[in-house]
Formats: structure tokens, C-alpha cells, sequence
């Protein structure tokens, strides 16, 4: 589910952004991670062990932010709308969708 919704969302955000690094593809496995990660968390800060995650969280701080601007015009942005909709009701739709998120995923990793 998480790498579905990051390909169909990605267009959306380099057409806002426009910003795309070598890290957004981990954030698929972030994200599951996370799912993970945050009751593990509370649960840690409930019995007084919550800083035994400091190190490794700290370490993400550490990664070097240098990213390549992609920009997507806004009428790519529009016509990935116009198919969200048709989407909702026709399969095909949703085909096209996932097959031009995943081309816009390519062209943003040979763009790096």
C-alpha cells in the first residue's frame, strides 16, 4: 500500500514542490516503519526507556539535503486529476494513472 500511494502522490508533489532526492523513494520504507516505530516509541517513554531511539533518529539529521528541482507543469497536474476521477469509476483509469505516476518515479530517478 505505502509504495502505491507514494507513486500516485509523487507527481502531485513535484508539481508543487519540484524538489526530489535520492531519499524519497526510502520513504516507502520509512513510512512502514514507522508504523512500527511509534507504538514501540510510547510504549519505550511509558516504562522509561524513550531515549534508547535518540542516536538512530539523530543520525537521520546527519544525511546531506541535497536535492534536484523537477519541475511538472500544472497541466500534467491537472490531467493526473481529471484521471484521478476517472479512476473512481473505470479500471482502465486507474491503469493509466499508476503507468504515468511510475513514468514521472523514472524520469525523477534519471533526473538525479
Amino acid at each position: 500500500m505505502p509504495f502505491w500511494v507514494y507513486i500516485l502522490m509523487l507527481p502531485f508533489s513535484l508539481a508543487i514542490f519540484g524538489s526530489f532526492s535520492i531519499y524519497h523513494p526510502l520513504s516507502i520504507l520509512w513510512t512502514t516503519l514507522f508504523t512500527l516505530f511509534y507504538p514501540l516509541s510510547i510504549l519505550l517513554h511509558f516504562i522509561g526507556f524513550g531515549d534508547l531511539f535518540d542516536r538512530v533518529l539523530e543520525s537521520f539529521t546527519q544525511l546531506s539535503d541535497s536535492a534536484t528541482q523537477i519541475s511538472l507543469s500544472y497541466y500534467y497536474l491537472a490531467l493526473q486529476i481529471i484521471l484521478s476521477f476517472v479512476a473512481i469509476y473505470k479500471k482502465a483509469g486507474m491503469w493509466i494513472l499508476l503507468v504515468m505516476s511510475f513514468g514521472v518515479f523514472v524520469y525523477a530517478i534519471l533526473s538525479l
